[in-house]
């Protein structure tokens, strides 16, 4: 209610305005804000895809959407004003009346287009799901579906949204218009906010966070015999947890049509979609299939359930699992600490219809994704998922391993890889963290904190609640330090390897089931000063990035330098080779077994 209050209260001061500036005027400006807008949907995805292909900052990433709608709109509206006002001075004299009613119905056109506008651009921002005590798109408690559940009193986001997709098709019409790519326009931001921790997860990511490994379908094909009859009941269910008797709906509350099949998309997750504590947290809302419907039309559809790594129990082995999305808090996140996690995303798809682009996040992938697999029923994909081959080439990480020049480490002996989360450098003062950020446990959970070296040695005899010297480890993973100083024997310049690395590249540790784990922050410490960075959602990409690695990494001009990088490895792991890139610097021999240890 109280957003209808404030858009009611919008439209009748604009309204009034341009009422009392006469009909001519509010006819002038009416017809400017018609044009600005078609200008601002015009330009919204280019100037979108531009922000977020240059932005490295979250809170920019974060307003990319909602900016790049907005700011178009009031640049060419005053673009267009300013000559305007300079070419036509004068009003035009008609009768009170005349102005005051057509002023007024000018003035209430252009307060739906502004308010419109203006509610769309708000709605992608990162805000919390429920907003000024609205929450258009909820939780269908009877399927687990999301519904538009919620409008306002005076929809003008529908009418503006509504307005320009038709004449994005019409008068205005483009090869690729408007009503063909959001035909849920008023429901995408709202939608991107229905994420875990209501609205506080990331909305939006960067293309280049997310790449296709490609797509597969379930029960396509209604000529197998193994597909004619089966019903949408059994393409929800599957092997994996017990069986639902929950079915699905579209968006606007109407029952999936029973003649449909499961298209299946697979992606691949690039460090810039995990959250600030390093997970990638995925729910229906976040992944979006665009179909083309027989008459033309499009329509899009929500996952109803996902493929995803489940919690690694053998070290050789990193098994697959399908989870449902029925459920309001049916949130799925990212198993252990490995990189680029593959996910894959299941659709119930009306058999006549042509999926033709698939949206991350409001972020539209590269498209056609190439058919990996056709199966005729559940029962075959649940078998791929188990052997793996439902991802086929996206399953394996990396590529092979040039140990050529490795040397053999003794994980028995003083290994330079050993599971430890403290600082070991020194210990941090409780209110003196400077960018570090510190949850109630005196736990670090992320941030870069630069100290003079003064400032962490000598406070082992502080209380402990005042004592800041350990890193947060998850319920499903350690921290494993691997030390590359320059008297180590993984120096990233003594080692027999060092000269055959690519810098460009990211240093990573191994396990035995061909997991890779980039690293998540440093240790640093010379004689003056202490670097530590714990970013668990933003991982080092690279040795020769200086925003990566202090100083440029190990000099041999500063043998009283020491660099320690921090990892976080799944637990029940058996590490096998500290590399960067494809080359092993590092094997270690036995395999470090990683538990659940971790020194305090």
């Amino acid at each position: 209610m109280t957003l209808s209050l404030i858009v009611i209260g919008l439209i009748g001061v604009i309204g009034y305005m341009w009422a009392s500036r006469g009909f001519y005027s509010a006819l002038l400006h009416m017809l400017c804000v018609i044009i600005a807008g078609a200008i601002a949907f015009a330009a919204w995805e280019p100037l979108a895809y531009w922000i977020l292909s240059t932005a490295s900052k979250q809170y920019i990433i974060d307003i990319s959407w909602g900016v790049s709608l907005a700011m178009p709109f009031v640049v060419s509206l005053i673009l267009l004003r300013l000559p305007l006002d300079k070419l036509l001075p004068a009003n035009v004299d008609l009768d009170g009346i005349s102005n005051l009613v057509g002023g007024g119905a000018c003035g209430v056109v252009s307060g739906v287009i502004t308010t419109g506008i203006l509610l769309l651009s708000v709605g992608y921002l990162r805000l919390p799901t429920e907003f000024v005590y609205f929450k258009p798109v909820q939780y269908d408690s009877a399927t687990g579906g999301l519904v538009h559940k919620e409008s306002l009193w005076i929809p003008t986001d529908r009418m503006t949204a509504a307005f320009y997709s038709m004449v994005s098709q019409r008068a205005l019409s483009t090869p690729e218009p408007l009503a063909r790519w959001h035909p849920d326009l008023i429901d995408e931001g709202p939608l991107l906010r229905v994420n875990f921790d209501e609205g506080r997860s990331k909305q939006t990511i960067r293309p280049k966070d997310f790449e296709f490994v490609g797509r597969y379908t379930v029960a396509q094909d209604i000529r197998d015999p193994k597909t004619k009859d089966l019903k949408i009941h059994d393409l929800l269910n599957d092997s994996f947890s017990p069986a639902s008797n929950k079915s699905a709906v579209y968006l606007n509350g109407e029952r999936v049509s029973p003649n449909s099949y499961l298209e299946g998309y697979v992606l691949k997750f690039h460090g810039g979609a995990r959250e600030r504590e390093g997970r990638i947290i995925m729910g229906s809302a976040q992944v979006r299939l665009i179909c083309s419907a027989p008459d033309g039309s499009t329509l899009g559809f929500q996952p109803v359930a996902m493929v995803s790594q489940a919690n690694q129990t053998k070290p050789d082995k990193v098994d697959y699992a399908r989870w449902k999305f029925e459920s309001s808090d049916a949130f799925i996140a990212s198993v252990g600490g490995g990189e680029d996690p593959i996910m894959a995303f299941e659709f119930l798809v009306p058999r006549g219809y042509e999926a033709i682009g698939l949206a991350v996040r409001g972020v539209r992938a590269k498209w056609p994704a190439q058919l990996l697999n056709a199966f005729p029923d559940p029962a075959a994909r649940d078998k791929a998922i188990l052997d793996k081959t439902l991802f086929v080439k996206g399953a394996v990480q990396g590529g092979t391993l040039d140990r050529s020049k490795a040397f053999v480490i003794k994980t028995t002996e003083n290994s330079p890889i050993v599971v430890n989360d403290t600082i070991g450098m020194g210990t941090i003062v409780k209110g003196q963290e400077k960018g570090l950020e510190v949850d109630e446990k005196n736990l670090i959970t992320g941030g870069t904190g630069l100290f003079r070296k003064n400032e962490v040695e000598g406070n082992r005899g502080l209380d402990r609640q005042l004592q800041v010297r350990a890193f947060l480890k998850t319920e499903d993973t350690v921290i494993v330090q691997v030390d590359v100083s320059l008297k180590s024997k993984l120096s990233l310049v003594y080692n027999p390897a060092a000269q055959a690395i690519d810098r460009t590249e990211a240093p990573v540790l191994v396990d035995q089931a061909g997991v890779r784990y980039r690293a998540i922050g440093y240790i640093y410490r010379d004689s003056t000063e202490v670097h530590i960075r714990f970013t668990p959602g933003k991982e080092i990409q690279s040795l020769a990035n200086e925003e990566d690695l202090p100083k440029g990494g190990p000099s041999v001009s500063r043998p009283d330098q020491e660099f320690i990088l921090l990892f976080r490895v799944t637990q029940h792991a058996n590490l096998t080779d500290f590399a960067v890139g494809n080359v092993s610097m590092g094997r270690l021999n036995p395999p470090l077994k990683i538990g659940a240890g971790g020194s305090r």
